[in-house]
Parts: C-alpha cells; sequence; structure tokens
C-alpha cells in the first residue's frame, strides 16, 4: 500500500517488467512511500544490448562496459520504457508508475532473498535494501 492509501499488487507490476529480456528479476518496493520503485536483477550484456538497439546517443557511452548503464539519463530512459508497459490499456491504474529503478549488482539467492520455490521474502528485501529504497524513493 502507498502513502496515499491506494492498493498495488507488486506481482503483475513485476510481471509486465520481466518481460524485458534485460530483467533476470525485479522487486516492486514502494510499501507506505508516495511512489514505487524497482530493484532489477539485471542480465548486464542484454542490458547493454537493449541500450544500443533503443537508445542512439549512448552508443559511444557504452564502450567500456556495464558502468557506463547506470548514467542517470539511460535509467530514466529505461525507467520510462518500462512504465511504457504500465498502461491502463494493460490493466493498470494511473499511480502503478514506476518512479525510479536501481540495477542490483548480484542476484537474489535461495535462502537469502527467496525461498526453497524461488519465492521473494519481501521483508527481507526490503530490510536489507532499506537505505537504497529509502533514496530510490525520496
Amino acid at each position: 500500500m502507498l502513502a496515499s492509501g491506494e492498493n498495488v499488487d507488486p506481482t503483475n507490476i513485476e510481471a509486465a517488467i520481466s518481460v524485458f529480456p534485460f530483467v533476470q528479476d525485479a522487486v516492486l518496493v514502494g510499501q507506505d512511500k508516495k511512489g514505487l520503485g524497482a530493484l532489477i536483477v539485471p542480465d548486464w550484456e542484454k542490458l547493454q544490448e537493449f541500450v544500443r538497439e533503443r537508445f542512439q546517443h549512448a552508443k559511444e557511452e557504452l564502450q567500456e562496459g556495464a558502468e557506463h548503464l547506470l548514467d542517470r539519463r539511460i535509467l530514466e530512459r529505461i525507467r520510462a520504457e518500462l512504465n511504457a508497459r504500465l498502461t491502463p490499456k494493460n490493466g493498470f491504474k494511473p499511480y502503478e508508475k514506476i518512479q525510479n529503478i536501481h540495477f542490483l549488482d548480484r542476484e537474489f539467492t535461495i535462502g537469502e532473498e527467496l525461498t526453497n520455490t524461488l519465492k521473494k521474502k519481501r521483508h527481507i528485501i526490503e530490510r536489507k535494501y532499506r537505505e537504497l529504497i529509502d533514496r530510490l524513493l525520496q
């Protein structure tokens, strides 16, 4: 639930953004916040390919590797691409938009952030990434 009282089902949004080839896993965050954020476990190679294909200006920025993908302009463009899937036409409410994204540098692991059946332990993820989530949704 957002601070505004709107109820959000994270699984639908996570499923919608997981169709992007560079998203290995994603968790929606924003419980009791003004907006929503997404922590994304990327496939860095596919993310680089996606950026090269979609954003012509980024080609020269990507020569050195994945660290350039954290550029604010590129993150904004990727966030806009993700939000383009979260439209009323696709069954989403106007407040179900991602305010900010962050690419994690490691995968979720079984026994830590995931159960044995690969379900996300949201309370663990939110506790582990609390500072990051707070910065993401200021």
